[in-house]
């Protein structure tokens, strides 16, 4: 039998029936499992609150259908069930994969050189560059790598950098596109 690592229904729940709907990398159906598990509802009342069948959930935990596919409608139910007072449907869309962070940065900055200059930041932190192996300021280390280590140190040290000083005009400009009369956001 082949072992394809995919999650299987099973006619019978055990009393950790969210184990079936476990799936790394798949932050939307975690963060539901999560707020499920912390409320002490079943699988069975979490189907309900967000008006889907078990085997929806066990397809978007098995792979065989996309997170980053759900509908608005899903993901407001989703947004609803988590915290409908502080969730808004934007964020269920970035833990489904719709959106992704970079997609919030002004087309005007240019990721790679607002990484290299965090990159050149982290190499002057003297405690930070003795622990980091000096390939990594190479630049034949590829980007996405670079920016993972700039992210940890950023978590580290407490360095903003996402550069979320732009995020209140960002939002704001949002705001408007969704509320202007010509707008083409459904």
């Amino acid at each position: 039998m082949k072992n394809d690592n995919r999650i299987t229904h099973r006619n019978s729940l055990d009393s950790n029936e969210f184990a079936l709907l476990l799936a790394p990398n798949n932050a939307l159906l975690n963060w539901l499992i999560d707020t499920a598990t912390a409320r002490h509802h079943s699988l069975q009342h979490l189907c309900f609150e967000l008006g889907v069948p078990f085997d929806y959930l066990l397809a978007l935990a098995n792979g065989e259908r996309r997170t980053q596919d759900i509908t608005h409608e899903f993901a407001a139910r989703c947004a609803e069930y988590i915290d409908a007072q502080a969730v808004p449907v934007i964020c269920i869309k970035i833990a489904a994969g719709q959106i992704s962070l970079e997609d919030f940065e002004p087309a005007s900055v240019n990721q790679e050189r607002h990484y290299e200059a965090l990159l050149e930041e982290m190499r002057e932190d003297r405690l930070i560059s003795s622990l980091v192996p000096k390939s990594l300021f190479d630049n034949d280390t590829p980007f996405e790598i670079r920016r993972f280590v700039v992210f940890l140190w950023g978590e580290v040290t407490g360095r903003d950098t996402l550069d979320s000083q732009w995020l209140p005009s960002i939002l704001k400009n949002v705001r408007a596109a969704c509320h202007s009369p010509n707008r083409i956001i459904p």
